[in-house]
């Protein structure tokens, strides 16, 4: 099994990051193997509204989600981490 986990936190070292990391070490254990995304180190910006993606069913930003689409692919099972802001999540992991 894959298993991709995504921290979308801002913070480093907090909280999310920790319970993250126990369930990535716990599913790494069990014998999946593991890959982690940090949503803030990535470069993604928001969405343009240009509507190509309709016509050609891509985006044609070319930013950090490219390297993230193909591990998104991979990935038998997603676990994605954040806290909760305000009651939502932050723009990381909106992003």
């Amino acid at each position: 099994m894959n298993l991709l986990g995504i921290h979308a936190s801002p913070r480093r070292g907090g909280n999310t990051d920790i319970l993250l990391g126990r369930a990535l070490d716990g599913a790494r254990d069990a014998g999946a193997e593991v890959s982690l995304l940090r949503a803030a180190a990535l470069s993604i910006p928001g969405c343009r509204g240009c509507g190509a993606c309709e016509k050609t069913g891509a985006c044609v930003v070319q930013d950090a989600m490219q390297e993230v689409y193909p591990q998104l692919d991979r990935a038998d099972r997603i676990i994605l981490a954040a806290p909760v802001y305000f009651y939502g999540f932050p723009a990381q992991a909106k992003a």
